[in-house]
């Protein structure tokens, strides 16, 4: 199931194109602003699939 899962993320990430390496993703601790990071929606998308398939 996780390498479905983490397939149908990277397949999304295809499907996006250059649209994914536009950075609209915030990541960090949402009361501590000096741990926020600005990924692209490529580098989000493709760390996330990274853990489910570690996960699994």
């Amino acid at each position: 199931m996780a390498k479905v899962k983490a397939d149908a993320l990277r397949e999304a990430l295809s499907d996006l194109g250059d649209q994914a390496d536009e950075p609209t993703v915030v990541v960090g601790d949402e009361e501590d602003e000096s741990t926020w990071v600005d990924l692209t929606l490529r580098e989000w998308l493709t760390i996330r699939a990274d853990r489910i398939e570690r996960e699994a």
